[in-house]
């Protein structure tokens, strides 16, 4: 993760960035702004994800509808790690916009974000906790439980470190179940030398990737129900479709199909309002013709 932002809707309608914090020069443009409001409106889900060409964005409520955080990652870096803890990180921010200390708050995050994608990376920083606390142990004369910890420090952090590079090789590859195992054993030996935050972290990856194969299966099944409402003219019902679909390829980052189902959505809305205003003129029509009918008929 690279960086942080928080926009809001203003009494124009227009997205504005309240506040930012980020260690890339990206300038953040009014189309992303833009993009992460409509996609809100599309789907009611509380998170969503936007694909750029070196980066994503993880966007995220942060009340009913008027202001938003979004999160900047690479590519290839798994989104599931900034959901983790969300509603904690969503109520330090929005206290934060209160209490006018929103950019020490959104630096703080992302420093801790960052500290944990390095732990998971780098088996030396754990290690290195680890001797730390020894040292503590030592100085306390607790000779018995320093032995355990510099035992744990020489054996866990490599096994855990090889775990979620491995896991992170098998996501990628789509190879999830593999994924989900990986992130667990990784997570067990988090919680051996008392990586708690590490432990969510891990555990939050490895449910999330649980789920894309059901995720995949739903997104499929519903594409081929789009047809009979389209046929039925039923664009109410076809919306609902539509915005499910969008909702399940934000989880799976699957890009491709959105800007498609995105216009859908649109046509589909505007056919809707069409159809009730035919609707409404046909009644309209059958009214006056029983009339005459009526006055003929006398």
């Amino acid at each position: 993760m690279f960086g942080i932002f928080v926009e809001k809707i203003s009494s124009s309608g227009k997205p504005e960035i309240q506040a930012q914090y980020r260690t890339k020069d990206l300038r953040i443009t009014d189309t992303l702004l833009s993009e992460m409001v409509c996609r809100f409106k599309e789907t009611n889900e509380k998170y969503c994800i936007l694909l750029g060409e070196s980066y994503k964005v993880v966007g995220v409520q942060l009340n009913a509808g008027s202001l938003f955080v979004g999160f900047f990652l690479e590519l290839n870096e798994d989104s599931a790690q900034v959901l983790v803890n969300i509603d904690q990180k969503r109520d330090q921010i929005l206290k934060a916009l209160k209490a006018g200390s929103i950019d020490n708050i959104l630096r703080g995050i992302l420093e801790n974000e960052e500290e944990v994608t390095k732990k998971l990376l780098d088996a030396k920083l754990i290690k290195d906790k680890i001797i730390a606390q020894t040292s503590k142990l030592l100085d306390a004369g607790d000779f018995e439980q320093a032995k355990k910890l510099i035992s744990l420090a020489e054996q866990i952090p490599s096994k855990l470190t090889e775990d979620v590079a491995a896991a992170e090789k098998a996501r990628i590859e789509h190879n999830y179940k593999l994924a989900e195992k990986l992130y667990k054993d990784a997570a067990d030996h988090a919680t051996e030398i008392g990586e708690t935050y590490l432990q969510e972290v891990l555990l939050g990856k490895s449910n999330h990737v649980k789920l894309v194969p059901a995720y995949e299966k739903r997104q499929k099944a519903t594409v081929q129900k789009l047809q009979k409402p389209l046929e039925d003219r039923d664009f109410e019902f076809l919306n609902i479709l539509v915005n499910d679909i969008i909702a399940v390829s934000d989880f799976l980052e699957d890009e491709e199909i959105i800007g498609d189902l995105r216009e859908l959505n649109t046509l589909g809305a505007e056919a809707a309002t069409l159809k009730k205003e035919l609707e409404l003129k046909e009644a309209k029509m059958k009214e006056r013709l029983d009339r005459i009918v009526k006055k003929r008929a006398e």
